[in-house]
């Protein structure tokens, strides 16, 4: 072979070699990037770790009905935080608890009263006051 074509050849495979030694590096750095970006998003997706024995603390404090406590564990479970979810519950209790009547008896008391100092109800239910 010629020793300009021998020449120009050589320049040619060491450019080429140069230059997907290059694009392999490129794509190399590429990567761990991707994966470095993929590990970060990962990582902020994952949720707060959760403290069982803090939420029982929390609601305790509360001093929720245990429906009411049913409730805010379903909330947190959808994914609001602790704190919003009692305080909606709190203020969902209240209003129903303004919204219902007084309960101011039907006079069964007195009517109870009067069975079990009757003859049949001392015999039923002892004597009253005793």
């Amino acid at each position: 072979m010629d020793k300009e074509l021998e020449a120009a050849l050589s320049a040619l495979i060491a450019g080429m070699t140069k230059l997907t030694e290059r694009a392999d590096k490129e794509d190399t750095d590429k990567a761990a990037a991707l994966a470095e970006a993929t590990r970060v998003a990962a990582e902020a997706e994952k949720p707060a770790a959760i403290d069982p024995l803090a939420i029982v603390a929390t609601l305790a404090e509360a001093k929720l009905a245990p429906a009411a406590q049913a409730r805010v564990l379903e909330a947190v479970k959808a994914g609001k935080e602790l704190a919003e979810a009692i305080t909606a519950e709190q203020a969902y209790v209240k209003a129903i608890q303004e919204a219902a009547p007084e309960f101011k008896g039907n006079g069964s008391d007195e009517k109870l009263q009067e069975a079990a100092g009757s003859k049949i109800g001392v015999s039923i239910y002892g004597p009253v006051g005793d």
